[in-house]
């Protein structure tokens, strides 16, 4: 069971470290690595029955957001291994594209979900769960110093974090109904949203969306495509040996379209569609329905069908996140092939919420404004699951170091997919629901989810924010590595020699010198040719193997992007001229060239400095800058 302190619990004098408000993704990994980091915790939510819901799509991980949940996981928060417990199909996307692109993904059981994550926050030391509604904070000399519950309960902290993803004066819209509440059946936090603008915060306005849920017994499977299961399944987490369930018990997901006379519905609806109407801000890059139909009128569009878990009657339509009527978003479904009897278990929805511009943050998440007061998740104007977690594993640990007076931890755009992404909401803001993309990474190459924890682990580990189960494997792990690596590099001979040895071999020029550690990669040898070649120890384990592989395959390349870094850093004060015209840069490519020619930066430090603007981008705009024809 959750420790619950019940309303009008008064604390009095004893002081708490840090309060958590908010228990969904960003909350409960802010208040478990506060924590694990020793600061005493309480986790105020309004139900403690929702910790852990997932309250849209039933799935963790993607492009870019796999690389969020390693690294989540490699500071020691919670998502990874819970979802690994949880998970009831494992979907890799991008495998022949390359580890550096890989995007983890898997289906989660919603139920199970919510289950593993309660029992977490339940068993995890100085933290405790407080069932309420905050109203105010109490700022004292630019210092928060408390909080005060809707039943003018006043706790006092030393840190707070606030995680309210869409609660802050969250307003839900079906149709051409609206009311207040920050998801289905569950009320808005507008005192909060109050308190910020007492507090001279400034306050945006974004948009979000969900789909129906269908009853699965009211749809014929037979009519959409198979998505099988991978037959190799990628765990989450780097604590995980083998998934909890077998692969020939994983469920599929099923692939269908749209078609014209889905269109047809959607068009001739619209006008009775309020939340299209509004002005606020929906998500680029996960679109409503609407929004498929005004920009791309004539095209189909995908959608999966996505079961929300082993036991569940309902299935999740990924992709049609739409806040039509109830019965015309009936219509339209039943307009696709296998959906024509669909019955819903709940119609999809909008919110709509205030968030925090995240331009007032510093890269700790803490606020600029106020002493204290940490910010994360979608009160940051991101979206997704995996945003949300990453800012609230920085935030609790910040928090925490906050609370006694310890550094804080720092992640930079080299060091990983958090960095970038604090970094771009932090520097530049964000004017849309942002959603982390592996092209925002300069660094991609390097920022793998293979190496997140040799990126963030000892970084962790100096906040005291590693558990010693996860310290010691990570410690072994590396030193496992470090050994091969070394034996690898140190052993170079020619190709004519090393063909001796590997008689598998292949090459043209056997004169050419190369050490195992470039052979490895360059040949795609496996382990088992290694060790009867007593190259490596019979004791060297697949894992750490497959981490030589794949430093190998990128060391290079990821030489050449630090190069190209420092000649863009070296160069970053020269001036580009208004009269620039970036369409006729060769090799720009043109989402480059319409964020360029929108920002109109003023200097080279200035275009690095734009969300999506890559280091090959940032090189060709140098060489035209450079070139004699503009002197």
């Amino acid at each position: 069971m959750l420790k619950i302190l019940r309303r009008g619990f008064h604390r009095g004098k004893s002081d708490v470290d840090v309060i958590v408000i908010g228990g969904g993704h960003a909350g409960c990994e802010s208040a478990a690595a506060s924590a694990r980091c020793g600061s005493k915790t309480i986790l105020i939510t309004h139900n403690k029955n929702t910790i852990g819901e997932m309250s849209c799509n039933p799935s963790f991980g993607g492009i870019g957001k796999g690389h969020l949940i390693r690294e989540v996981d490699a500071l020691d928060g919670l998502c990874a291994r819970i979802c690994d417990k949880s998970a009831i199909t494992y979907q890799a996307l991008n495998r022949a594209q390359g580890p550096a692109v890989l995007g983890l993904r898997a289906q989660i059981d919603r139920k199970l979900y919510k289950k593993h994550m309660q029992n977490e926050i339940a068993s995890t030391k100085n933290l405790e769960v407080v069932e309420g509604e905050v109203a105010e904070l109490i700022v004292k000399e630019e210092k928060v110093v408390g909080i005060r519950l809707k039943n003018n309960t006043i706790i006092s902290t030393k840190c707070v974090v606030i995680t309210t993803g869409t609660f802050l004066r969250g307003r839900i819209y079906q149709g051409t109904d609206s009311w207040e509440a920050g998801r289905i059946g569950e009320q808005s936090s507008n005192e909060l949203s109050e308190s910020f603008g007492k507090l001279g915060f400034e306050l945006g306005r974004l948009r979000t969306g969900t789909p129906p849920r269908l009853m699965r017994n009211t749809i014929d499977f037979s009519k959409f495509d198979v998505v099988p299961p991978d037959q190799t399944p990628i765990p989450f987490s780097f604590l995980t040996k083998n998934v909890w369930l077998p692969v020939e018990k994983q469920l599929p997901t099923y692939l269908g379209h749209t078609n014209e006379e889905t269109c047809r519905i959607g068009i001739e609806n619209m006008h009775e569609n309020l939340q299209v109407s509004t002005e606020t801000i929906s998500p680029r890059y996960c679109p409503s329905l609407e929004l498929k139909l005004k920009r791309f009128p004539k095209l189909t569009h995908r959608l999966f069908l996505e079961h929300e878990g082993l036991d569940s009657d309902h299935i999740y339509p990924q992709g049609m996140s739409m806040t039509f009527k109830p019965e015309v978003q009936k219509q339209l479904l039943r307009t696709i092939p296998g959906l024509e009897k669909v019955e819903f278990f709940q119609p999809g929805y909008g919110v709509q919420y205030d968030f925090v511009n995240p331009k007032q943050l510093r890269k700790t998440l803490e606020t600029r404004k106020i002493e204290g007061i940490f910010l994360a998740g979608q009160i940051n104007g991101t979206t997704g699951y995996e945003e949300a977690a990453a800012q609230g594993v920085i935030a609790g640990i910040n928090a925490a170091a906050r609370s006694q007076s310890e550094k804080p931890i720092t992640i930079s755009r080299t060091e990983g997919y958090i960095g970038v992404l604090i970094d771009d909401l932090t520097s530049l803001g964000t004017n849309e629901p942002y959603r982390m993309l592996t092209s925002r990474a300069e660094c991609r190459l390097h920022l793998r989810p293979d190496n997140a924890d040799i990126r963030l682990t000892e970084k962790g580990k100096q906040c005291n924010a590693i558990s010693d189960e996860r310290w010691n494997e990570f410690s072994s792990m590396k030193s496992r590595l470090d050994e091969v690596t070394n034996i690898s590099e140190n052993m170079e001979m020619s190709l004519s020699k090393w063909k001796r040895i590997l008689p598998e071999l292949v090459t043209k020029n056997d004169a050419k010198v190369l050490s195992a550690f470039e052979l490895i990669h360059r040949f795609d040898l496996n382990l088992n040719d290694l060790k009867n070649a007593e190259i490596f120890d019979k004791n060297v384990e697949e894992d750490v193997f497959e981490r030589l592989k794949i430093e190998g395959r990128y060391r290079m390349d990821h030489e050449r992007m630090k190069n190209k870094r420092e000649e863009i850093d070296r160069e970053s004060a020269t001036e580009i001229p208004d009269s620039i015209d970036y369409s006729k840069m060769r090799g720009m490519s043109l989402e480059c060239i319409e964020k360029l020619e929108s920002a109109k930066p003023r200097n080279l430090a200035a275009a690095t400095r734009i969300s999506g603007i890559t280091p090959e981008a940032v090189i060709i705009l140098l060489r035209h800058l450079k070139s004699p024809q503009l002197v």
